[in-house]
């Protein structure tokens, strides 16, 4: 039940606590140009507290955050999707067999070597069933061995099923060091990673204290020299307000923060420069069990045919988002393409009460629709705190109720939405921020076990999409793209799931310069001005 908590709890959750599931690159993004100065802190704001900084056991956006901070992977990719190296120098990868060759010299926080015993004990912990790591099935495929030859340095890794891009979902994993591994219960509130920084004093839900590693040579890429400009520390405060945040950087209190809402032009009016990425605010699933309404496909086609989602869209993102071109949205993506157009279908209010009257469902006097005696009501759920989400939502429930639905909403917090995705309470619409740039990753969302055995939390059983799947997982890397595309395409003909427009996020950067991996800001990219 772990796991299944720890995912559900990801994923429909604010979009600031969304889920972060592979690694990415991206350009630098500096404030006014000015000297690089070196002993400075670098003060940043994170939406909400880590919790368990163990970076195998949980994949929300904070617990992220913290571990680009402390830990590295032994893959970076870059902003136009290419792999590099990082802890691995050469690495080679088929569907079910990858090879890494560490690079040398790298050390633990402790100043210990990193062996390649030690990356195969990480590996290992997450493959196993007990470990009940959010990574089994999402990064790592159940059945997954990894051994070690610690004399020359490599890791081999066998996968018991076929994983088109194992190289890049093995290379994103944060690596925990030999210490670490033999003792877990160290990282709740430590770390033991060769990155850049070390935790050095944990104040929950307030603030946490992270001090460089002046030895620390082997950033993403091939170099290996240490750059002018690294803070010698980092303060992480804990600031649930997105208002709050952006005062504190207007004033020079912190140098960052994610800004998604309305406070970002009041940011850009003071000059404070960001760099932005896309990211949806939600897609729309539906709860296909037998017993919710929208296991019916009539059901679901009449819905999105009843609404006009680019409106919707519109709203969710202050009327600041882009169209988006599929589910997997977060850039770098691994593969290209509109899988959207002409699939979804179009908005048609007297079409949707034609779709709904030839599947059996009546419209009544009282202005709802009944089939077998039984009220199209729908329970829709979504994460609660975001006033544009809310306004979309109430938008959708007023354009379903015009073609006779009975829809009452429900914005949950983290944990009243983990117990929705549990199926510990009812259920039929919901709204998940997937955030993910491998299509693979969608995979145990939305099919395979439903809880508590799996997360296919919204019961989607879609035959098409399962062969497209099992198709592209045979084929490696980018050359599974058109297969992936078209798996996504099953989906959306089929109305399982409906993307929505991508919102607009941005790190606000002040008297500093980063780059982002996955929207988040990587440790080893910070560069502090002097003015």
């Amino acid at each position: 039940m772990m796991r299944v908590t720890r995912i559900a709890i990801a994923l429909l959750v604010s979009s600031t606590m969304g889920l972060a599931a592979c690694s990415g690159g991206g350009a630098a993004s500096s404030s006014a140009p000015g000297t690089l100065a070196n002993g400075k802190t670098f003060t940043m704001a994170l939406a909400g507290d880590p919790g368990n900084l163990d970076p195998s056991m949980s994949v929300l956006v904070p617990e992220s955050q913290m571990s680009n901070l402390m830990y590295d992977n032994l893959l970076s990719v870059n902003s136009n999707g290419d792999i590099q190296p990082w802890l691995a120098l050469e690495w080679s990868a088929t569907t079910t067999k990858a090879n890494f060759t560490l690079r040398p010299g790298v050390t633990c926080s402790d100043g210990s070597p990193l062996k390649a015993s030690d990356v195969a004990a990480d590996l290992n912990f997450i493959a196993n069933p007990a470990s009940h790591s959010p990574y089994l099935g999402l990064l790592v495929v159940p059945g997954l061995k990894a051994t070690a030859n610690d004399s020359n340095g490599t890791v081999n890794v066998t996968s018991a099923k076929p994983d088109s891009f194992l190289a890049r979902n093995l290379g994103s994993i944060p690596i925990i060091c030999g210490k670490g591994t033999r003792d877990r219960s160290l990282l709740a509130r430590g770390s033991d990673g060769t990155g850049p920084y070390v935790l050095s004093k944990a104040q929950p839900n307030d603030q946490y204290t992270l001090t460089r590693r002046k030895d620390y040579a082997w950033r993403p890429g091939a170099a290996t020299a240490i750059p002018q400009g690294l803070p010698d520390k980092i303060v992480v405060r804990i600031v649930t307000n997105e208002e709050t945040a952006a005062n504190l950087l207007i004033t020079g209190q912190i140098n960052a923060a994610t800004i998604r809402g309305t406070a970002q032009l009041r940011l850009l009016q003071q000059g404070i420069q960001n760099q932005s990425f896309e990211q949806p605010p939600g897609v729309l699933v539906f709860n296909e069990s037998p017993s919710n309404p929208t296991t019916d496909p009539a059901v679901r086609k009449a819905l999105v045919e009843a609404a006009d989602l680019t409106q919707v869209g519109k709203v969710m993102t202050n009327n600041q988002g882009r169209p988006s071109q599929g589910v997997v949205a977060m850039t770098p993506r691994a593969c290209t393409g509109n899988v959207l157009t002409g699939n979804i279908p179009s908005y048609n209010a007297a079409a949707a009460n034609s779709t709904l009257d030839a599947a059996g469902w009546t419209l009544a006097a009282q202005g709802f629709r009944y089939k077998n005696g039984k009220r199209l009501t729908l329970k829709f759920s979504y994460p609660s705190g975001i006033t544009e989400i809310a306004a979309g939502v109430e938008l959708l429930q007023q354009e379903w109720k015009k073609i006779g639905a009975d829809v009452s909403l429900e914005g949950l917090d983290t944990a009243g939405l983990g117990r929705v995705l549990q199926g510990a309470v009812p259920w039929d619409v919901g709204l998940a921020p997937f955030q993910f740039n491998l299509p693979s990753n969608l995979v145990p969302f939305v099919s395979g076990p439903t809880p508590p055995a799996g997360i296919n939390f919204p019961h989607v059983e879609n035959a098409d999409y399962q062969n497209l799947v099992n198709q592209a997982q045979t084929l490696t890397d980018k050359a599974s793209c058109p297969k992936w595309n078209a798996a996504e395409t099953s989906l959306i003909k089929r109305v399982d799931i409906v993307p929505l427009m991508n919102s607009i996020a941005g790190v606000f950067v002040n008297k500093a310069a980063i780059q982002l991996d996955r929207g988040l800001i990587l440790g080893t990219s910070i560069r502090m001005h002097s003015k």
